[in-house]
């Protein structure tokens, strides 16, 4: 009996050192560095809903079969994120002028605000048949839109937020 209680203590310790030391990925803070530390110093960045408004392009239209993702799901989103939760949402522009990779917002510091800039997401997204991927950070947050048949192939309707 005492050989069993000292040999469960031994693996009890050996697991829990084990699942301790495992290295951690933390998914918030690698979104913000993303943003601070490549998008805002090698990109271009401009106020999304001018850039949208001046005819620039988010969503992929090639891969979206012509749908109009931008006008009909895009600036709404990023409109509301701005009128309902005071965020200022900035388009990420890499090598094409009139091509957005990203929107990205620094997050609210209050959480009822954060909450809300969360709500806002996901209510566009579920009444969306596509899927509005978002990573959010400690102090960032981004986003993609996919249209239905691009989130099927690529099972990003799998993805599960937080």
């Amino acid at each position: 009996m005492r050989k069993w209680i000292i040999t469960a203590l031994i693996m009890a310790l050996v697991v829990g050192g084990y699942l301790l030391s495992r290295p951690r990925i933390d998914f918030r803070d690698f979104a913000d560095k993303v943003v601070e530390q490549d998008w805002l110093v090698n990109l271009k960045k401009v106020d999304a809903i001018e850039f949208l408004d001046g005819g620039g392009n988010f969503a992929d239209h090639e891969a979206s079969r012509g749908k109009d993702l931008d006008k009909n799901i895009v600036r709404p989103l990023v409109n509301r994120l701005k009128t309902d939760a005071q965020l200022e949402v900035i388009a990420v522009i890499d090598q094409q002028p009139n091509r957005a990779i990203s929107m990205a917002a620094r997050l609210p510091e209050d959480r009822e605000r954060l909450l809300l800039v969360k709500r806002i997401i996901k209510d566009a997204d579920d009444a969306f048949p596509g899927v509005i991927l978002r990573q959010y950070g400690y102090h960032w947050m981004y986003f993609e839109v996919l249209d239905e048949m691009t989130a099927k192939q690529l099972h990003a309707e799998e993805v599960v937020e937080e």
